[in-house]
């Protein structure tokens, strides 16, 4: 039985991973869609990566990439709260050397009335909660 992972503050940091998604309250936004972007922290213990040089003690981060990229251009979904929650879930699910997953979606063409920059909404998600 192993005992509880060290604590660590190392991490593994994905920034502006996009793609065209139909996410949106609005009719237009489920029909026309838009640019979607995601930033990801994970927190991972990477010290028997650096130690070893070995993937099998890190994670592939092409791959987390990749499946950010499937959940922004996949399924659509009302709200970008949902769109975090579900990808936040499944890098923890699918990465289990993943402790934490810090992810941020931008919606920059989100539908308001103002000048604005960016519209972004974040979610920290931890194993075991």
């Amino acid at each position: 039985m192993e005992g509880p992972r060290p604590v660590t503050q190392d991490s593994i940091t994905l920034t502006g991973v996009s793609g065209y998604g139909f996410h949106g309250v609005l009719d237009g936004e489920k029909s026309v869609g838009q640019q979607f972007s995601v930033d990801a922290v994970l927190t991972v213990d990477l010290r028997a990566a650096g130690a070893t040089d070995n993937l099998a003690h890190t994670v592939h981060y092409g791959e987390v990439a990749e499946l950010i990229h499937a959940q922004i251009t996949g399924e659509p979904v009302e709200l970008i709260e949902t769109l975090a929650d579900r990808t936040a879930r499944l890098v923890l699910e699918r990465y289990p050397l993943v402790q934490r997953v810090e992810l941020t979606v931008n919606k920059p063409q989100a539908p308001i009335t103002v000048p604005f920059a960016n519209v972004a909404v974040t979610v920290i998600r931890e194993r075991g909660t």
